[in-house]
């Protein structure tokens, strides 16, 4: 049995276990991580398919993610290369087209809103007066509910804040009525796509809380942080292997189709497969795979739920090309 003094173990090298590598290594931490697939990426790592390399469910960024640009500028993944940065559009093609234009924050939203193909007047001004609404309460919603139930209690809201807002109460409070305030287009084209995109999970079951706190950070910062950013690469050649270069390069390793069957305290120290002994270990694995490693941990994750992502890649004649990066599809979650 070797004993590595002040190392680190990551289990795990998806997004999450490859961030905390590559932090601790740029901090001078010798990091060993420990990879069942020989794959970096979890759940958005690159699949091979014949001919082909497909990303394991399609993934997109936005300029809010600053975290992740600043760790992949860390680990020499240039955000300018790897992804092409468009501004914030929302399309279904002969139903609702939303563009951000290149103006500074706020004005590019509440322009982008008021600009909108194929919703009312009266959506357009609910809509704004939603995220204004939003910036009033600082983005808390207390208590916490449901995204669907958030969007049909938001009338009443509405409608409170025309009586009180006197530049409201001509032909702009007219349309800003209640009654009208959140159709069930503007909720499928906007709300719902946007709920889908940010948490992967139905607006009958996502939190609220959560929604605003992605507005917060996306719609509601500075303008860059709306963008889209589509990676030009596969999800494994973004950040994970660039990364794990990353690490290695800091002296540490990356042990890939490696299972860690064992994990056991010894002293003050975690030895891993009854090999080597590390100061501390970090569990960057989904919560269903706890219980193989700490028992007592996975009973207190065991409420944890999730919701599968579900890709279909089409493929087309190589002479087609969509009018745009992404379309949405009425009654999907495009």
């Amino acid at each position: 049995m070797s004993v590595a003094a002040q190392k680190i173990a990551v289990i795990g090298a998806g997004y999450a276990g490859m961030a905390a590598a590559a932090t601790l290594a740029a901090e001078g931490k010798i990091v060993d991580v420990f990879e069942t697939s020989r794959t970096l990426g979890g759940r958005a790592r690159a699949v091979p398919l014949g001919d082909e390399t497909l990303d394991n469910g399609q993934h997109i960024l936005v300029g809010a993610y600053t975290e992740t640009l600043r760790l992949m500028k860390i680990v020499g993944a240039d955000p300018t290369k790897l992804l092409k940065r468009i501004p914030l559009r929302l399309e279904f093609p002969g139903e609702f087209l939303l563009v951000a234009p290149r103006l500074p924050a706020p004005l590019h939203l509440a322009f982008a809103l008021l600009a909108a193909r194929g919703i009312t007047w009266r959506e357009k001004f609910a809509a704004v007066r939603l995220m204004q609404g939003l910036q009033r309460d600082k983005f808390r919603i207390q208590p916490d509910i449901s995204v669907a139930q958030w969007l049909s209690d938001h009338p009443t809201a509405a409608a409170q804040g025309i009586r009180k807002a006197p530049l409201c109460a001509g032909i702009a409070g007219r349309l800003c009525k209640a009654d009208t305030a959140h159709h069930d287009k503007l909720r499928k084209v906007m709300w719902e796509p946007l709920c889908i995109a940010a948490l992967n999970t139905p607006v009958a079951d996502a939190s609220a809380q959560v929604l605003a706190n992605v507005l917060r950070d996306s719609l509601a910062s500075n303008r860059a942080a709306s963008d889209f950013l589509l990676p030009q690469v596969d999800l494994s050649n973004l950040f994970p292997e660039p990364a794990a270069a990353f690490v290695e390069a800091h002296g540490g390793k990356i042990h890939r189709q490696h299972r860690v069957t064992n994990l056991r305290s010894v002293g003050n120290h975690w030895q891993i497969d009854d090999d080597q002994i590390y100061d501390q270990v970090i569990l960057a694995v989904a919560p269903y795979h706890l219980a193989a490693l700490v028992p007592e941990l996975a009973r207190s994750v065991e409420h944890f739920a999730w919701e599968p992502i579900v890709t279909t890649y089409l493929s087309y004649p190589g002479h087609v090309r969509l009018p745009q990066a992404m379309l949405g599809i009425s009654d999907g979650y495009a």
